[in-house]
């Protein structure tokens, strides 16, 4: 009979988390926009239930609202900005 080979164990999926940082009420006011048009986002966002949102949620509605005829070039710009400079992701040593 042949050896069993025995497989390296899957370390379970460390679940990734992200920071997003928003500075001026302009910011703020950018992202409340891209969320209230994102399909997937069923309830009406201000700014007292932004801060309970799921950052991942966050990003995927960024990234529809850029690509969305809706926003001015202004807002889409300031997006990019946000996504290139204000998303961070958080390792567990910054816990």
């Amino acid at each position: 009979m042949g050896e069993v080979v025995k497989f390296p164990s899957k370390d379970p999926l460390i679940p990734r988390r992200y920071r997003i940082s928003l500075f001026t009420e302009f910011q703020v006011e950018c992202v409340i926009a891209a969320l209230n048009i994102f399909p997937k986002c069923l309830e009406k966002i201000n700014e007292e239930n932004l801060s309970t949102l799921d950052p991942i949620f966050i990003r995927q509605s960024l990234d529809f609202a850029i690509e969305s005829g809706i926003l001015s070039e202004a807002v889409k710009n300031e997006l990019r900005s946000l996504i290139k400079y204000n998303i961070e992701e958080i390792t567990f040593e910054d816990i």
